[in-house]
């Protein structure tokens, strides 16, 4: 995979193959820079190739404000990323490189091939084809500074000197498919503060014993939320039940904010599931006293049960005490009990998933150090972040990959007007 070069001397060198660092590079030949590629691993894009199940859900097709909103407060941090590398750019270059785009569901963005490798070989090919050099095994050890600029990066296979770096390593999820914390590490070295990394789109461990004994089913659309302190959070979607807790898009995409909610504000933290997410305590209510009317003779449980699995239905009942209670037996105080429970059931948190679950990191480089209008550290010049490495994590659904597409972009761009770069005699 190595592409050679007689010179350690180049315009651009980009640190890791993602979707990011390979989006930047693409920026970066394109404006007429030399431009090397380093990768830690053997080969490109390992963790691209893993997601949306090799599919890469690689955007989605929610308007840019709606979009950004998905990523909490800091989202309009992207709003110059997405304007020059949005969905309608990456959609224009892969149709440039022959691949046409699909959104099955009217939301999530897929190529049409199905396979992840498209995306990845769309943006190393036409990087190439513009005179790319690839280095791969190739760590990056230290970013070289002087005078508060960059001027180069040491590695596990030499010193290489640049006037433009750009961070794109990625995050610590994932770390059977390379995730790491180098990009950090290098990051801090440099003078850049860190918000501890935390996993994200990862499961959320419950200690609640009935949780796990319904392992395997499913609700359609339920409600996942957190308290903690002032924070405040939740995601409405597809739910599911595991041995160790909750998973699916629900409780995936809530798992950064939550986890970050956690270990900030343990003593206040509160999980609360709501079943049906159209379903207050007032229909609850209303349904609980249509059954004591109609169907006076059945057990309880068969309220629940109406609208969602028996298994769950019976665990709930369970729960709010009337498991073996038929509706006429219940009095006004088991109504308000057992709707007040089925509108938002408390669950137990003592532990986070560990990264070998996560397919995100929340944390990273903290923003208020990057410039949002070029991606360029505030701090050295020079050095530019893009992707998961930054302090910015969205939700299942494609959008973390759409923001390191669009910030590579940005930070790969000829913005000082200074590139191509000679080497000094």
């Amino acid at each position: 995979m190595n592409s050679s070069s007689d010179s350690d001397f180049f315009d651009v060198i980009v640190c890791g193959s993602g979707p990011a660092g390979l989006s930047a590079s693409l920026a970066a030949v394109q404006s007429g820079a030399r431009t090397l590629l380093l990768e830690r691993l053997p080969g490109l894009g390992t963790k691209l190739l893993a997601s949306g199940g090799g599919r890469c859900n690689f955007s989605n097709l929610l308007p840019e404000p709606e979009f950004m909103a998905a990523f909490g407060r800091n989202g309009r941090f992207m709003t110059d990323a997405l304007r020059t590398g949005g969905l309608v750019f990456i959609r224009s270059f892969l149709r440039s490189e022959g691949i046409e785009t699909v959104a099955e569901d009217g939301f999530h963005c897929f190529p049409s091939t199905g396979r992840a490798a498209s995306i990845r070989d769309a943006f190393l090919h036409a990087a190439q084809k513009r005179g790319l050099t690839v280095k791969t095994s190739a760590r990056a050890d230290e970013i070289r500074i002087r005078e508060g600029a960059v001027e180069g990066v040491r590695t596990a296979i030499g010193a290489f000197s640049c006037r433009k770096f750009i961070l794109a390593t990625g995050g610590t999820a994932m770390p059977a498919l390379g995730g790491t914390s180098k990009g950090l590490l290098l990051a801090e070295a440099v003078g850049h503060r860190i918000t501890p990394p935390l996993p994200a789109m990862a499961p959320i461990p419950v200690d609640d014993p009935w949780v796990s004994e319904l392992a395997g089913v499913s609700l359609p659309d339920a409600r996942l939320s957190f308290t903690a302190g002032r924070l405040r959070g939740s995601c409405r979607g597809e739910l599911l039940f595991t041995h160790e807790g909750l998973s699916g898009p629900a409780a995936l995409s809530l798992s950064g904010p939550a986890g970050r909610a956690w270990t900030e504000h343990r003593d206040s933290f509160r999980l609360i599931l709501e079943p049906e997410a159209e379903t207050d305590r007032k229909i609850w209510c209303e349904r609980i006293d249509d059954a004591r009317k109609k169907e006076p003779d059945k057990l309880f449980r068969s309220v629940p049960g109406r609208t969602m699995p028996r298994s769950l239905a019976a665990r709930l009942a369970a729960l709010a005490g009337l498991e073996d209670r038929r509706n006429r037996e219940l009095k006004n105080a088991d109504r308000d009990r057992a709707a007040s429970l089925f509108a938002g059931i408390p669950l137990t948190v003592s532990r986070l998933s560990p990264m070998e679950k996560a397919m995100a990191m929340s944390g990273g480089v903290v923003l208020t150090e990057v410039n949002p209008k070029t991606m360029e550290s505030r701090l050295v010049k020079g050095l530019f972040f893009a992707g998961e490495v930054l302090d910015l994590t969205g939700p299942c659904g494609g959008y973390n990959i759409q923001f390191a597409i669009a910030s590579g972009r940005l930070a790969g761009e000829n913005h000082t007007g200074t590139l191509p770069l000679e080497k000094q005699g």
